[in-house]
């Protein structure tokens, strides 16, 4: 497993994404965002709607890896984000 110091940025996404996406969903995302190189040593962190799930994706070399985490209590991971 990797260490966030492995990776030159970290990107945040600005908003909510459908956590039903997966891995080419989210690199079509960064890419029409304009986030980063999706093949560089960057890190890419979206959140969900409900805000009690995340998922990271990153390039290692080999392929691109996702990970996912959700809380068990649904404890919200970030606060409550305005979009006006």
């Amino acid at each position: 497993m990797k260490s966030p110091d492995d990776f030159q940025n970290i990107y945040i996404h600005i908003g909510f994404v459908d956590m039903r996406r997966g891995i080419n969903g989210l690199c079509d995302l960064v890419q029409a965002s304009g986030m980063g190189d999706l093949v560089g040593s960057n890190l890419f962190v979206f959140c969900g709607k409900r805000r009690h799930q995340i998922k990271v994706l990153y390039f290692d070399k080999s392929g691109f890896c996702l990970w996912q985490k959700r809380l068990a209590d649904f404890t919200e991971l970030t606060p409550a984000i305005s979009l006006n």
